[in-house]
């Protein structure tokens, strides 16, 4: 990413709460629509992701398209609560 488009998303990420809205993205994936992953794979890219990260915001896609991240939707699920993640609401993140 150029120099000039790091300022403007970050100018963009500044504009909702001017407005009164608040800005919410992405942190973590498992890399579902890059190539075909084995549910195993994704829950292996997830794990890597989700390093060192104390609030987890992931992006996993609901089609078949690629990968199908519903076959490893429990495991991952399981993995983020035994390392002490819980499952909230967006709107609990604004507070």
């Amino acid at each position: 990413m150029s120099h000039a488009n790091k300022d403007q998303k970050k100018r963009a990420v500044q504009l909702p709460s001017e407005i009164n809205y608040s800005y919410i993205d992405w942190n973590c994936l498992n890399n579902d629509s890059m190539r075909k992953y084995t549910k195993e794979q994704l829950l292996q890219n997830l794990k890597k992701c989700c390093e060192n990260k104390n609030t987890l915001v992931i992006l996993m896609h609901d089609t078949k398209d690629v990968s199908n991240s519903s076959l490893a939707l429990e495991a991952s699920i399981q993995y983020l609560k035994e390392k002490g993640y819980r499952f909230e609401n967006f709107y609990n993140l604004m507070d």
